[in-house]
């Protein structure tokens, strides 16, 4: 699967000054994806010694992006090169410029590189790290000349922790990809007993969300029925965003707070062109990826981003077990809403009570 048919799940640009950040974040979505501990430690190391690579070796700044594949976690490192850097190889012997590699990894011979990283033929990679077919890099991102490797053993190291590493440059720079084997979605969810408990009941509520909406049309999901002006689908929408957004990606996984959409409550309010579908599809990959943390994230673990804005409020929620029961009580209390809200639309029930 290519990585470009799909939208990344973490694009930031980087430069010395930000390193940290981006090592940051680069945690955060290798444990969201469900990575184990150990294997995600691997991926932020990789990544920085490549962004690391693309700074010293570029323009001293670069771009990152991140895709979570189908069974493979693909990051990519880009730098943009280097004014009046080299990029082809030319002549029979000739590296030159200011990026010439020289010593025992000098580039000999027409065309030639030798060792561990060599690159031979017109664009050829071969060996365990070849990439074939549709997926080979082509064109502006042809192999001519990679980062030189005489600083250190940051490219061996890459090559070790990786499953797959593939390094092109072209005129557009140098282009590093480096992918890791995720987890299958059986391992991700052998969880203990109480995880399994609390999150048993947590799908509980949120599939009495989903379900007491089931079948309404369009129209009446979008209309108000109590005095506080909210609609169901605004309902939903805040959920996706405001709880299983906010609580499990942004304050336990770590991730930005800056995703929420501007305005006054805005992440109750729908597009012009927003659709039910388009809403509950939200829902359902929010839900999705808080299913993920959850799987990867021990009970006792303390959030990784607390939110500032909270105070001594915030310093309540010391656990992913505390962030889990606050999120059974207000999809619950939510779910409750939208029952009040459905009955008034046409008179259904969740619970339908009895008589006598």
């Amino acid at each position: 699967m290519q990585a470009s048919a799909h939208p990344p799940i973490l694009d930031q640009e980087f430069d010395s000054g930000t390193l940290y950040a981006l090592r940051a974040a680069v945690q955060a979505h290798a444990d969201r994806v469900g990575l184990p501990e150990d294997r995600a430690s691997e991926v932020v190391l990789a990544v920085h010694e490549l962004a690391a690579n693309a700074i010293a070796h570029g323009a001293g700044h670069g771009r990152l992006r991140m895709w979570d594949l189908t069974g493979a976690l693909s990051c990519e490192v880009v730098d943009v090169g280097r004014a009046g850097r080299p990029h082809a190889v030319r002549g029979p012997d000739a590296v030159r410029g200011p990026h010439a590699v020289r010593g025992p990894d000098a580039v000999r011979g027409p065309d030639a590189v030798r060792g561990p990283d060599a690159v031979r033929g017109p664009d050829a990679v071969r060996g365990p790290d070849a990439v074939r077919g549709p997926d080979a890099v082509r064109g502006s991102w042809a192999v001519t000349d990679p980062w030189p490797a005489e600083d250190g053993h940051g490219l061996w190291l890459v090559r070790q922790m990786a499953d797959q590493l593939d390094l092109r440059s072209g005129p557009r720079g140098t282009r590093a990809v480096v992918t890791f084997a995720l987890p299958r979605p059986e391992d991700n969810l052998r969880m203990d007993e109480e995880t399994a408990l609390l999150l048993a009941f947590l799908d509980g509520e949120r599939q009495h969300v989903m379900g007491i909406l089931e079948g309404f049309p369009e129209e009446q999901l979008r209309r108000p029925v109590l005095p506080s002006g909210w609609s169901c689908l605004g309902m939903v929408k805040h959920l996706a965003l405001a709880d299983e957004h906010y609580w499990f990606r942004c304050v336990v996984g770590g991730e930005d707070f800056g995703f929420f959409p501007q305005g006054p409550n805005a992440e109750w309010q729908l597009g012009p062109g927003e659709t039910a579908g388009d809403v509950f599809n939200l829902y359902r990959e929010e839900i999705e990826r808080a299913n993920a943390i959850i799987a990867a994230t021990p009970l006792d673990m303390a959030p990784r981003q607390p939110d500032p804005g909270m105070g001594e409020f915030g310093k309540r929620f010391s656990s992913l077990r505390v962030v889990m029961l606050h999120m059974l009580k207000e999809t619950a209390n939510h779910a409750g809403h939208l029952d009040a809200a459905a009955e008034l639309l046409d008179g259904r029930q969740w619970i339908v009570l009895g008589e006598g």
